[in-house]
């Protein structure tokens, strides 16, 4: 009885970091989309109508690819799961096809968003955009290599 105890308050204690490191991620998450939408307003110096219209589309368009990815997410665990178990190559073959269909819908996800972007905004602020888009990634990059010199600092990759 006085081992369980312990083991008990482990369990609870494991359960709660792992909640506060995912409440951590959304935050950050919900930090970075925060910054980036006003730099878009700022970048691309939109009037007030163009930013309603502007956000309502990157919103929609922002989930759209969201639900896209988590999908992509789950055939790439299908795939990790199937290299492990020496799936047969029709299987390995149908499941690289999947992901591979999901990056070519994301593709058209942004095709279709630049598209309708052309309604709203300035052929220059469409540019922009884009522009600023590729810059943000690339910051994104700069900022992901440097995380790793950093005190305590521990990548989670599933493998």
């Amino acid at each position: 009885m006085k081992l369980m105890i312990p083991l008990f308050i482990l369990l609870i204690l494991g359960i709660d970091l792992s909640a506060q490191a995912h409440k951590h991620k959304e935050r950050m998450q919900s930090r970075l989309e925060s910054y980036r939408k006003v730099r878009l307003m700022e970048d691309l110096n939109m009037s007030e109508d163009q930013s309603i219209q502007f956000f309502s589309r990157f919103n929609k368009q922002r989930e759209n690819i969201s639900e896209i990815v988590r999908e992509r997410g789950k055939i790439l665990s299908k795939l990790r799961n199937q290299i492990k178990s020496n799936s047969n190559q029709t299987e390995l073959e149908n499941s690289v096809k999947q992901y591979t269909d999901l990056n070519n819908k994301i593709i058209e996800q942004e095709v279709k968003f630049l598209d309708e972007l052309k309604i709203v905004l300035t052929p220059q602020q469409v540019a922009e955009y884009v522009v600023f888009q590729q810059d943000f990634r690339d910051d994104l990059k700069t900022i992901m290599q440097v995380l790793p010199n950093q005190k305590g600092f521990r990548p989670q990759r599933e493998k």
